[in-house]
């Protein structure tokens, strides 16, 4: 998490203060240096494909460092994906993905109406189920349902969780609802993102 505050940060202060020099680590992975002797430090981190230049303000160098689990060397660290259309019911507790190893996890979710129904409808609360490292097992809501009933209605959120090895990040929606001709159609993307 301190990793990905600092990345934030540096992304943040570089474009305030002009100091944008994006580099490549390893296959992929953008690194944008706060000051300009940065970028020489890091070019002599030298990550190997699959590694990432990482910050260690600790010893105040660059180190190598595997990249995140599924970031394919660096570049996006999207673990699981669900791209649901022209859905028409409640759909239970589904796996979106195992857990290998402990750690947080940021899940992000879009849902639309894409077909309204005849005469009214409610799309659904769309939640998500984990379980914490002392194998609780938590449910949150990552999105609140709504009776808009257009193909304009949509809804999105995130939710970071920690969770443990061995389980799984599950999601549901609820309070799917639908009246008339014809009936209310919906679809709902889902990304997990290692961080």
């Amino acid at each position: 998490m301190k990793k990905l505050l600092l990345i934030m940060t540096l992304l943040f202060l570089s474009a305030q203060l002009g100091f944008f020099y994006p580099g490549v680590c390893g296959a992929g992975a953008l690194f944008v240096p706060s000051k300009t002797g940065d970028l020489d430090d890091w070019k002599n981190a030298s990550p190997s494909a699959g590694q990432c230049a990482v910050w260690n303000a600790t010893d105040s160098k660059w180190e190598n460092e595997n990249c995140p689990s599924g970031s394919g060397g660096g570049g996006s660290n999207v673990v699981a994906s669900v791209d649901l259309t022209n859905q028409n019911a409640i759909i239970h507790y589904t796996t979106l993905y195992t857990v290998p190893a402990s750690g947080f996890y940021l899940i992000s979710c879009y849902t639309k109406v894409t077909q309204a129904a005849g005469t009214s409808s409610s799309l659904s609360d769309v939640y998500i189920e984990y379980t914490t490292e002392d194998g609780v097992v938590k449910q949150s809501g990552i999105t609140s349902s709504t009776s808009g009933n257009s193909i304009n209605t949509a809804m999105g959120g995130t939710l970071l969780v920690y969770a443990k090895a061995g389980t799984g990040i599950l999601y549901e929606t609820l309070d799917y609802a639908s009246s008339g001709t014809p009936q209310m159609l919906y679809s709902l993307h889902l990304r997990a993102e290692a961080l």
